[in-house]
């Protein structure tokens, strides 16, 4: 058998040689390898006798066809995601939150999405959306301070990176925080509010996805209540609980971020009191009855201590009012038919108050006041009393007083009495005149009003001697 020669086209591998199928010369085998043809020339000496030589070289060519065949379709899927090019034609972030709110803070989600138009093999518009977290911790822990001094606080912000991950081909989503740091003179502490920022990058274009972001964060102060000591390695710690909290909004809603603070400050001596003064003071009154009810009367006391420094103490005391039961006078039966603008109708109040009791408790001496208030339905042409109601009401005050302090407490009084009457026409029955009068008492007690309404009738029997 001569020699012949096989023209072979784009085999991957580069000894696979593939005669035809009956092994002549006239058949050369063509492949395609992205729209090139490459040609290789192989002179092949068969010095065989017999077939076994040919079923070997069969059986080779199947597997080198094989192999190619199955990278070919793996670099095929590999160039499909390769982007050749891409634009972004769209981006938003979803209006509706998730919340989830708990004891240590509160986590919010939403999505965010933008749409990219591109080509790789073949042209394509995606919209890509991811869920971004956020977080808002609330703050728990212990601080050892200098002073109790608070004030007006100052904020600062800041920013960290934390861990970053995939999220499908083309985005990252990062972790990020808000550091807010609330300073005192005596003391600081920080807030860490999470969120999440995802950036899309196909290797040609490169965005940061929309996201909500924290605005108008608003300190709401601090407030301070003392705590009982405690012994650490044998140091003893003044301890008083800060509670506070900040309010951030977050797409148009107002979310509060709490924190509390145990701050202690390591005793050196024996604490004492070197001065006090009454900065603020009030009173919130409350009523119980037609004719009762109770007064917290308070002040807020400014401290000046050897140790734990300048504190504030809030002192108060509650102080009763009443009206004690009494008994009036109704003349029933006139003498003759009164007009409507014959009678009067006066309250007289005594304002002189005497003292009807004392007692003392936690720094407070309270004294109960009682004084008399009559009101008087009269005969305005003679002066003649027709009805008479008699009123002792009663109230308190009270006096603070400390080793620095002494302080007149607020307190209510009864003040500003009205009368009001509204009187009928007369009217005949069983031989007589009867008269409807209508009658309105009230006074004042800080800020609320008591009143009383009475009905009286009143008679006329004209043949009466």
């Amino acid at each position: 058998m001569r020699a012949s020669e096989t023209e072979v086209m784009a085999s991957r591998h580069p000894f696979s040689v593939l005669p035809d199928e009956k092994g002549s010369d006239n058949n050369p085998v063509k492949r395609r390898k992205n729209g090139k043809n490459h040609v290789q020339l192989f002179k092949t000496f068969l010095f065989m006798k017999t077939n076994k030589f040919w079923f070997v070289m069969a059986a080779a060519a199947m597997l080198a066809g094989t192999t190619m065949m199955t990278s070919c379709e793996k670099e095929e899927e590999i160039s499909k995601r390769e982007v050749i090019e891409s634009e972004v034609l769209d981006e938003g972030v979803a209006q509706e939150v998730t919340e989830e709110v708990g004891t240590e803070g509160t986590q919010l989600s939403y999505e965010s999405w933008i749409v990219v138009r591109g080509q790789t093999r073949a042209a394509f518009q995606n919209k890509v959306s991811v869920t971004l977290n956020n977080r808002l911790n609330n703050v728990s822990r212990e601080i050892e301070v200098e002073s109790w001094e608070t004030g007006e606080a100052e904020i600062s912000y800041g920013y960290k990176a934390g861990d970053s991950r995939k999220n499908g081909d083309y985005v990252t989503v990062t972790d990020s925080i808000m550091v807010c740091t609330v300073s005192y003179p005596g003391f600081s502490f920080d807030y860490e509010l999470l969120y999440q920022v995802a950036v899309y990058d196909d290797h040609v274009t490169r965005q940061v996805m929309p996201y909500h972001k924290y605005e108008n964060i608003v300190d709401n102060g601090c407030e301070l209540s003392e705590l009982e000591d405690a012994s650490e390695n044998g140091v003893t710690y003044k301890r008083q609980k800060c509670v506070h909290s900040l309010t951030v909004t977050f797409n148009g809603k107002e979310y509060k971020v709490s924190s509390e603070l145990i701050l202690k400050k390591a005793q050196k001596g024996e604490d004492k009191l070197l001065a006090a003064k009454v900065v603020d003071e009030g009173i919130e009154f409350v009523k119980t009855g037609d004719w009762s009810g109770k007064t917290v009367s308070w002040i807020l006391i400014e401290q000046t201590w050897s140790e734990s420094g300048t504190k504030q103490a809030r002192k108060e005391v509650v102080l009763y009012n009443e009206q004690l039961e009494s008994t009036g006078a109704v003349t029933g039966v006139l003498g003759k038919m009164l007009g409507k603008d014959d009678f009067a109708y006066e309250a007289e109040v005594v304002d002189e108050a005497k003292e009807l009791g004392r007692r003392e408790e936690d720094g407070f001496a309270v004294v109960k006041y009682g004084y008399e208030a009559t009101v008087r339905l009269k005969d305005k042409t003679t002066g003649a009393s027709l009805s008479f109601s008699p009123y002792e009401l009663t109230y308190e005050t009270a006096v603070y007083k400390d080793e620095f302090v002494t302080y007149e407490m607020p307190a209510n009084r009864f003040h500003d009495p009205q009368t009001s009457l509204e009187v009928g026409e007369w009217r005949e029955a069983d031989g007589m005149y009867v008269l409807d009068v209508e009658t309105r008492f009230s006074l004042m007690f800080g800020d609320a009003t008591y009143e009383t309404n009475d009905g009286m009738s009143f008679f006329y029997e004209p043949n009466m001697p």
